[in-house]
């Protein structure tokens, strides 16, 4: 198919929730050159930015990956009420 492989080079994590905008907050890897936000204390020249409720698109030339979800089982070394991951076989 359509499908193509390429090296990442950029990455970004979900830091919090902009109620205001009904966005989440996300934080760039690529430096404090990067980012659309200029919230309280987090502009633009710090590396943040928001993707839209729903979205999986940050913008221009973006991708992402498909999560598949993993079962959960409680171990006896589990610490507290922690579970562990495990693959479907």
């Amino acid at each position: 198919g359509g499908f193509k492989r390429y090296n990442v080079n950029h990455g970004v994590t979900l830091i919090g929730w902009d109620d205001r905008l009904a966005a989440w907050l996300i934080k760039n890897s690529w430096g404090k050159g990067w980012g659309e936000w200029a919230g309280p204390g987090l502009s633009v020249e710090r590396g943040y930015g928001l993707v839209a409720y729903g979205s999986n698109n940050i913008g221009l030339a973006a991708a992402w990956v498909v999560a598949r979800p993993l079962p959960f089982i409680k171990t006896s070394q589990a610490w507290l009420d922690s579970k562990t991951i495990v693959e479907e076989k």
